[in-house]
């Protein structure tokens, strides 16, 4: 007694609610899968791939690698305008040569004969110092990114190989990958490693586009300055066996490239940097390895579909939960593989992960504020607004398609009524009977009672619903009094103006019903249907039989406590059904003696 049980339904708006869940996730990372190689997506993805790089911090720079560097203090030593005669470079690559480099990769170009102010024959000799060393890689530029501009022929001709410096635009002017090979032409670091080594692995080949892995900031490879290599203050040790990157680094030289590790007002890594820490990933084969495959995007649909379905369940905590766990392990992992070489996704999970989270709490949102319109619409004119409040706050309590139900029921019907509808003006009658009604429902709602419906003159109180009430039968049994009490204040009122007063009778039975928002498409009324509600109308009609004005049936009796006086008047067969039912009658109600039979 007192329990609910469901009724199975169809629940059309909890399977759309379902059809949501399975579909948000669905979209959400479909979107953003196609958003994630272009816009703002994706420089905020390259923007957390730089952030992986700082959180990693610096590595050791290769050894095998050193950068012969233009700088600042080689004008000021040598007294020489840019560009330096021909001659300064065949004497430098000659002193690398003796110090014993490995390669040599001249991050120049020179496409372009020596100038007319410049002694005659100097290409020459700049040509004849970088056959002799047999080492030399020389820089060149593709045009549009495809027509070679190589130099000058003589310096073509004498190199051991020649290697494009064009490295990829981003889209936010940062420099992060680099193509081995393009247009059939090596890049400056595949070039200079193929003269280093003699091969490159197969693997390391191709026009594809890969992640550089920086080892660090700018400075962070070794570099010698050009001044100390031409006066002879250079340490050999530092060449010896090396690749010598040759290249500017001077202010002016606008050689200078933002990279992952750019944190400064503007550009601060030369351009022969970067070619040093390409070849660097080129001779350990470590440059980064990105990570878009599909258990990726199927392991961020599944915690997507987790989140979805936790908040159509109303799970809104754990839905939250799952959200930051997911967000914080895949942020984790994401760290975890790039430490070991691999660049999955970032911001495109987070962001699927954010939105499905937040696009289902919007939808959850929506779908709880339609319900709490429907529970004011249904309840609103039955109910106590304490009820209105505490269904509220606990919506699950009621479903509109059906639930079973202990109640009482409380019927009541004005006696005669129809005589009193042909001797009244009917705006009169109208009024009267507004006022009678305020007063019924009222004391009804006051003690507990859902108002049901009007039937004309009758009306039907439930009394156990929404809220579940122990004590529904007591309940209702104190309705009636106060109902008769309400009324025979109303009475004296109508008499002392000359008005024929209004006698009502009511019928209380207990028992189990179906509770339901029933009718057609565009309109319906929350009722109660089964043997208590029919009960208790039967009960309100036998009312005239016995003179009284409360009559209960056995089945509300039992419910009552013991101390409540009641007045047993017997079996009696009631209309429809079978079985003897057992009346009773409150002892508050006293009918005149002379209505009894």
């Amino acid at each position: 007694m007192g329990t609910a049980s469901r009724i199975p339904s169809g629940g059309p708006k909890r399977l759309g609610s379902v059809a949501v869940a399975a579909a948000l996730p669905w979209a959400v990372v479909l979107l953003v899968w196609y958003a994630s190689g272009f816009g703002f997506l994706s420089l905020l993805e390259w923007r957390s791939v730089d952030l992986r790089f700082l959180i990693r911090g610096p590595l050791e720079p290769d050894p095998e690698v050193v950068i012969v560097a233009m700088d600042e203090d080689t004008f000021r030593r040598l007294r020489l305008r840019y560009p330096f005669p021909p001659v300064v470079y065949a004497d430098l690559i000659r002193r690398l040569d003796e110090a014993g480099a490995a390669a040599i990769l001249f991050d120049f170009l020179f496409s372009e004969p020596s100038r007319e102010c410049d002694p005659p024959g100097q290409d020459e000799i700049l040509a004849e110092s970088v056959g002799r060393a047999g080492n030399v890689v020389w820089a060149i530029e593709l045009e549009g990114g495809e027509r070679p501009v190589d130099p000058v022929p003589v310096i073509r001709e004498a190199a051991a190989a020649l290697g494009y410096i064009n490295l990829p635009d981003e889209v936010d002017s940062r420099v992060r990958r680099f193509r081995p090979e393009a247009s059939g032409r090596n890049s400056f670091a595949l070039a200079g490693l193929l003269v280093y080594a003699g091969f490159v692995p197969e693997a390391w080949r191709g026009s594809g586009l890969r992640l550089i892995n920086f080892r660090g900031g700018s400075g962070t490879f070794p570099y010698v300055s050009m001044a100390d290599l031409l006066e002879g203050r250079a340490d050999p040790a530092l060449i010896r066996n090396r690749i010598c990157l040759v290249g500017a680094t001077f202010a002016a030289s606008h050689d200078v490239y933002a990279t992952p590790y750019h944190r400064t007002h503007r550009a601060d890594m030369p351009g022969v940097e970067i070619h040093a820490n390409i070849i660097g990933n080129l001779l350990r084969g470590d440059a980064l390895d990105p990570d878009r495959g599909v258990v990726q995007w199927g392991t961020l649909l599944v915690l997507c579909l987790g989140i979805s379905a936790l908040l159509i369940l109303e799970r809104v905590w754990w839905s939250l939960s799952l959200w930051f766990a997911a967000s914080l392990g895949w942020s984790a992992w994401a760290m975890e593989r790039f430490l070991h070489g691999s660049v999955v996704l970032l911001v495109p999970p987070l962001v699927a992960l954010a939105g499905t989270f937040w696009l289902g709490a919007f939808y959850a949102y929506l779908s709880e504020r339609d319900r709490r319109r429907a529970i004011r619409r249904l309840f609103g004119h039955y109910v106590d607004p304490s009820v209105i409040t505490w269904l509220l706050k606990n919506p699950e309590s009621v479903q509109q398609e059906g639930i079973r139900r202990m109640v009482t029921i409380l019927d009541t019907d004005i006696e005669g009524f129809t005589a009193i509808t042909e001797k009244m003006d009917p705006s009169a009658l109208v009024s009267r009977l507004n006022t009678y009604f305020e007063e019924v429902t009222q004391a009804a709602i006051e003690a507990g009672g859902m108002h049901d419906k009007f039937k004309g003159d009758a009306l039907m109180v439930i009394f156990g619903f929404p809220m579940e009430q122990p004590d529904h039968a007591l309940r209702a049994l104190r309705a009636a009094r106060e109902i008769l009490r309400r009324l025979e204040v109303l009475n004296r009122e109508w008499e002392r103006r000359g008005l024929q007063p209004f006698r009502t009778r009511i019928g209380i039975s207990s028992g189990e019903v179906v509770m339901g928002n029933v009718g057609g498409t565009k309109r319906k009324s929350f009722t109660a249907m089964g043997d208590a509600a029919n009960m208790a109308a039967r009960l309100e009609g036998l009312n005239k039989n016995y003179g009284t004005r409360v009559l209960l049936d056995d089945s509300t009796a039992s419910l009552l406590p013991r101390d409540i006086p009641l007045r047993d008047l017997g079996e009696a067969q009631i209309r429809g059904y079978s079985r003897p039912v057992r009346l009773f009658n409150p002892a508050f109600d006293e009918p005149p003696p002379e209505s009894r039979h």
